[in-house]
């Protein structure tokens, strides 16, 4: 997924925390430190609502 991204940058990504090979914090950690794609919006998209987790999505980058 995110070859794809840097070849064709989307207006925002949604992301989910669980996800299949990288887990959502992991790509969004990821995309965040990459200057082709730092500045793309990441939205978490999920059922999980611990506090925890969403306060490390928001320090990871993702918009609130």
């Amino acid at each position: 997924m995110l070859e794809r991204v840097g070849e064709e940058a989307p207006d925002a990504i949604l992301l989910d925390w669980m996800m299949p090979d990288m887990d959502g914090f992991e790509t969004c950690m990821r995309l965040k430190a990459d200057p082709a794609t730092k500045d793309i919006p990441v939205i978490f998209l999920t059922a999980k609502v611990q506090e925890s987790e969403v306060a490390k999505a928001l320090a990871l980058g993702a918009v609130g």
